[in-house]
C-alpha cells in the first residue's frame, strides 16, 4: 500500500522536521511568536498548494478542494491582525510537475493535520487567550476520518515501482524543503 510505503520511507525526513516544529512551539511565549509560526506555515503551504493544484489530477483525489490549508492559515492571521506572508520562491519548494509529485507533497500536508491538533493544545496551553487555531484544528472531529479517507484514496491508485518512487521522493523532498525553509525563515 502506498500510504504505508510513504510512512516508512519518509520517516527520517518527517522526524527531522518534527523536531524543528516542536522546538519552535516550545519557544512560543507571546502572541507574536505564535503569529510568526503561522506566517511560516502560511508562506510555505500557500505556495505549495498553488503548485499542487496546478499539477494534481483531481480524479485521483476528488475531495481535494476540501483539503486546502492556506485559507485556514490566512483566517488565523487575519483574526490576529497579522500581515499575510508573501508567496515563497520555487527554490524553496519541492519539484512538482505531475500528479504523482503532487500526491507526494499532499501526503506531507495532509499528515500535518494529525499533528496539528497536538500543536493546537500545546499553543493553547501557552496562550490561553488565543483563538486563532483554524489551521491547527485541522478537520476538527473529522481529522482522523479525513486522514483515513486520504490514505484510502492514494492506496487506490495503481502504481508501478518507478511511480511509487516518484511519490515517495516528492514527499521526502517536501519534508526536506519545508525543513530548510523553516531554518531560513527563522534566521530572519
Amino acid at each position: 500500500m502506498l500510504s504505508e510505503e510513504l510512512k516508512l520511507r519518509t520517516k527520517e525526513r518527517h522526524q527531522q522536521l518534527e523536531v524543528k516544529v516542536i522546538t519552535a512551539i516550545k519557544l512560543i511565549h507571546h502572541r507574536n511568536d505564535y503569529a510568526r509560526l503561522l506566517q511560516l506555515f502560511a508562506g510555505y503551504f500557500g505556495s505549495l498548494e498553488d503548485l499542487i493544484e496546478q499539477n494534481l489530477n483531481l480524479d485521483m483525489l476528488t475531495d481535494y478542494r476540501l483539503r486546502r490549508k492556506a485559507a485556514a492559515l490566512q483566517a488565523d492571521l487575519i483574526s490576529m491582525n497579522v500581515p499575510l506572508p508573501k508567496k515563497i520562491g520555487s527554490e524553496n519548494l519541492p519539484t512538482i510537475k505531475n500528479s504523482l509529485q503532487a500526491i507526494g507533497a499532499l501526503y506531507v500536508m495532509e499528515g500535518s493535520t494529525l499533528g496539528g491538533r497536538i500543536i493546537r493544545k500545546m499553543v493553547a496551553d501557552k496562550l490561553p487567550n488565543e483563538n486563532a487555531f483554524s489551521f491547527f484544528e485541522g478537520y476538527g472531529e473529522k481529522t482522523n476520518d479525513m486522514w483515513k479517507s486520504f490514505k484510502a484514496s492514494i492506496d487506490a491508485i495503481v502504481l508501478n515501482n518507478k511511480e511509487t518512487n516518484v511519490v515517495i521522493d516528492s514527499a521526502n523532498e517536501t519534508f526536506y524543503k519545508f525543513s530548510f525553509y523553516f531554518d531560513f525563515f527563522n534566521a530572519d
